[in-house]
């Protein structure tokens, strides 16, 4: 029998456009999964960079605050009179602060971030003075120091301290430390010796001592701690000149008081004689710092939570922007002044 060839039947204009629309749909959820799983996949990064971003911040401030006040071997009474030389031509620094300040927060009304600065000698750096000339102008350390000319320097053993600046470039082997008077650096020393206790005054105290030899000379620390913007437009947490941690939009700090000596802070305060009555900044023996962080990256919050940062010291704060932020709050114990106050 001859064999009977159909033509080949295509798909009607309707079958397609269902099947284009089927397709469409297949697509946009395909994209919509994408859309979504990028939007959690940038939402879980930028939060795990807050939290890496926090812990590095935290421990930057940890150290220092842990250390502020120490100052040598005799940390007890911090630098009073008959303890201490200062040949230092400048009672204050740079900002006018007092140099044996240990901690001081200049505490700004919200939205302006609060700033810290943190005073102590550094124990990782330092030298044993092996040879000393009570009546010149210089110390000879057992083994090279490191120390450069215009390092603010502190000699200190188990009664005494002082403190310097340190007047020599260079040397054969790296063991000399010159103080002598000076007017070309700043602040440069008013006298030469230190063994007299004579101070830029004039005056001497009242129980000069006579040897250096086995006391530590220690780089003498002086850190401020603020928020600014970096290069990159985005606010930063920085120590002194140096960038520390990016992302770090707002630092508050309270200061905790302990007003019952038990060596504990019960009073958490912007102002020390907001928590009793004739309360002093000796009775201060923690900082709390809290911290908000802000992510980089923009559009990852549809809406902003309502009391967004109640029960921290940012709750007055409304963003305007769709970033991620966290807050980070951590209570350091000072020390060396539970110590002090031993």
């Amino acid at each position: 029998m001859p064999r009977r060839f159909h033509k080949q039947q295509g798909l009607s204009l309707i079958e397609l456009m269902v099947a284009l629309v089927i397709g469409l749909l297949l697509m946009a959820a395909v994209v919509q999964m994408f859309v979504g799983s990028r939007v959690t996949y940038s939402m879980q990064t930028e939060l795990a960079k807050l939290q890496e971003n926090a812990r590095f911040a935290m421990q930057f401030l940890r150290r220092d605050l842990s250390q502020a006040g120490y100052f040598g071997c005799k940390i007890h009474d911090f630098y009073s009179d008959d303890e201490v030389t200062s040949i230092l031509s400048s009672t204050t620094d740079s900002s006018g602060d007092d140099w044996f300040t240990p901690l001081i927060v200049d505490d700004n009304d919200f939205p302006t971030s609060d700033e810290l600065k943190i005073r102590y000698t550094q124990a990782s750096a330092g030298c044993v003075v092996n040879e000393d000339d009570i009546g010149d102008d210089y110390l000879r350390c057992t083994t090279a120091h490191g120390f450069q000319q215009g390092n603010i320097l502190v000699v200190a053993d188990c009664k005494y301290k002082a403190i310097f600046q340190m007047t020599n470039n260079d040397n054969d082997d790296g063991t000399l430390i010159e103080h002598k008077q000076s007017d070309d650096l700043w602040p440069g020393n008013c006298v030469g010796t230190l063994g007299a206790q004579s101070e830029c005054t004039g005056s001497a105290t009242s129980d000069p001592y006579t040897s250096w030899t086995n006391a530590t000379v220690q780089s003498f620390g002086n850190y401020t701690y603020e928020i600014k913007q970096n290069s990159f437009g985005q606010p930063a947490l920085y120590r002194d000149s140096d960038e520390m941690v990016e992302g770090v939009e707002n630092m508050q700090l309270l200061l905790g008081v302990d007003t019952d000596g038990d060596g504990s802070a019960n009073c958490f305060t912007t102002n020390v004689a907001n928590c009793s009555a004739g309360a002093s900044d000796s009775q201060v023996v923690a900082v709390r710092v809290s911290l908000l962080l802000v992510s980089i990256e923009d559009n990852l919050v549809d809406a902003r939570p309502a009391n967004e940062f109640a029960g921290t010291p940012f709750e007055d704060y409304t963003p305007t922007d769709n970033k991620l932020r966290k807050v980070f709050t951590s209570t350091v114990t000072l020390r060396n002044r539970l110590i002090e106050n031993e």
